[in-house]
């Protein structure tokens, strides 16, 4: 199954309206196991808004030990923003993307941030494990750089200069 970017911006508006209450940063966290995809999906973004800051985890444990240093950080009553993104590689060693959305999905404060599962398997039940867990979205690696901003223009309200 391979969803198209506008069904993937269809689907990713599902949390709009949750939205309104979090403290969102300008920051878009990617968590894949590859340096090259990262490094590739940073530089997209960077060129579709340079105003984002882009963090990296190169898998879902260092990852979901930085929600849990959040989560202190919180319980201190410190203010801090939630991430605007997280894309998502599906297929990763230790915990793969639908064990990590899973986690994101429990969390009371992360539990809203959209989830945007990047992969290069095509595997229909992980992708359906996925939707079930609520991603927003689905892009098929190798993808091309409107993909991605079709996401970010919608998620971000971005003015179609950017694009």
């Amino acid at each position: 199954m391979q969803i198209n970017s506008i069904m993937a911006v269809q689907s990713i508006s599902r949390h709009s309206s949750h939205k309104k209450n979090l403290d969102f940063t300008d920051d878009v966290i990617v968590i894949d196991d590859d340096e090259d995809d990262r490094h590739i999906m940073g530089h997209m973004i960077q060129d579709i808004d340079a105003r984002q800051n882009v963090r990296f985890f190169s898998d879902s444990d260092t990852f979901l030990n930085h929600m849990q240093a959040q989560e202190l950080l919180w319980n201190e009553n410190r203010q801090l923003g939630l991430p605007k993104l997280i894309l998502l590689d599906m297929q990763m060693p230790l915990k793969d993307g639908v064990q990590t959305i899973a986690a994101i999905r429990s969390d009371t404060h992360w539990r809203d941030v959209p989830v945007v599962i990047v992969t290069g398997i095509n595997n229909d039940q992980k992708i359906a494990q996925a939707y079930e867990w609520d991603a927003n979205a689905f892009l098929s690696k190798p993808f091309i750089r409107s993909d991605l901003a079709e996401i970010m223009f919608h998620e971000f309200n971005y003015t179609s200069t950017l694009i």
